[in-house]
């Protein structure tokens, strides 16, 4: 739910003025807050927030400004970089954990949202 609420801030610093999230993304993002590691389908995340696949990536889009799959990847972004910042565990292991299919894949992801790789990242973070 962090990330949402970030996003959600960035949206309103925007001067998009106020922004109605409907219930069916609440629902969403709950869901997949609580399930990000497994990879859920967007069908099943539909189900889930009670409406059509179609609509809720158009609710998506208007409310968050990604893809409810684009969200998923942020969302594990978002984990990873707690993992890395807090745990000692190797990258093989945070990459399993928060749902990636091998380390490679993940750091290539990290890379590129986050614009360095998960081992500078924790570098940074040990050193702040």
């Amino acid at each position: 739910m962090y990330s949402f609420f970030i996003e959600l801030s960035r949206l309103a610093a925007k001067g998009k003025g106020s922004v109605q999230i409907a219930p069916a993304v609440t629902k969403a993002i709950a869901y997949i807050d609580e399930n990000y590691m497994k990879q859920p389908g967007l069908e099943s995340i539909s189900k889930a927030a009670g409406v059509f696949s179609q609509h809720l990536c158009r609710l998506f889009r208007q409310t968050l400004n990604c893809r409810p799959m684009e969200y998923i990847t942020k969302r594990k972004i978002q984990a990873a970089k707690m993992l890395l910042a807090e745990t000692q565990k190797t990258v093989d292991q945070i990459a399993e954990e928060t749902g990636f299919c091998d380390s490679s894949y993940f750091c290539k992801i990290f890379k590129r949202f986050e614009s360095i790789t998960p081992s500078q990242f924790r570098s940074i973070e040990q050193a702040l």
